[in-house]
C-alpha cells in the first residue's frame, strides 16, 4: 500500500473563501482533515463597480497566506484553488490572481461557470450513495450570491451543466 497524499481545495466564492484539506489513500478513500472559511466577500462591490477594491486585495492576501500556512502545516503536496462568479466579473481579476500568487504563494484559477457547475456536481456525486444515484435522474442546483449552477445527472453521468447569473 502506498503512502497517503495530503491534498487541498480552495474555493474563492463571492461571499467566502473556503479551504478543505484531506488525506487521500486512493481516489475513492479520502479522509477530511480540515475545513476553514474566511468571509472575504469578493463580490462586495464587484457586481456594481466590476473591480476588486484595494481592501479586497489586502484581505485576500491575509486569507490566502493563512490558507497557505495551513496547507504547509498539513504537508499538502497537491491543491487546486479556484475563483468563481465574482472573479469572473472583476475587470482587475488578472491583477488579483497575480497579487495572490506573489504575496501568498497560491496559484488561483478563475474558472468558467460550466466548470464551476461541473465541480459542484462532482462534489455532490462524491458525497452521495452511488448505487441510488445510478438508478435515478437528478438535478442539482447550487445558489450563490449572484448566480445559480445546475447539473442534470442521469445514471451518474452529467447530461448538462450550466451556471446562470441572476438578472
Amino acid at each position: 500500500m502506498s503512502e497517503p497524499v495530503h491534498i487541498a481545495a480552495i474555493d474563492a466564492g463571492s461571499n467566502a473563501v473556503r479551504l478543505s484539506v484531506a488525506r487521500a489513500y486512493s481516489a475513492l478513500d479520502i479522509e477530511p482533515l480540515l475545513n476553514e472559511r474566511y468571509s472575504l466577500r469578493l463580490g462586495e462591490g464587484v457586481f456594481l463597480r466590476h473591480r476588486f477594491s484595494e481592501d479586497i486585495f489586502k484581505k485576500g492576501v491575509k486569507a490566502f497566506r493563512h490558507f497557505k500556512e495551513m496547507m504547509d502545516e498539513f504537508g499538502v503536496t497537491r491543491y487546486r484553488a479556484v475563483a468563481t462568479s465574482a472573479s469572473r466579473e472583476a475587470r482587475n481579476r488578472e491583477a488579483f490572481v497575480r497579487h495572490i500568487k506573489q504575496k501568498a504563494g497560491i496559484a488561483l484559477e478563475v474558472i468558467s461557470g460550466a466548470e464551476e457547475s461541473r465541480l459542484g456536481k462532482e462534489a455532490a456525486i462524491a458525497g452521495s450513495d452511488r448505487k441510488r444515484l445510478r438508478a435515478a435522474s437528478r438535478t442539482l442546483a447550487e445558489e450563490a450570491w449572484k448566480s445559480t449552477s445546475f447539473a442534470i445527472i442521469r445514471s451518474s453521468r452529467t447530461r448538462n451543466c450550466r451556471s446562470a447569473p441572476f438578472a
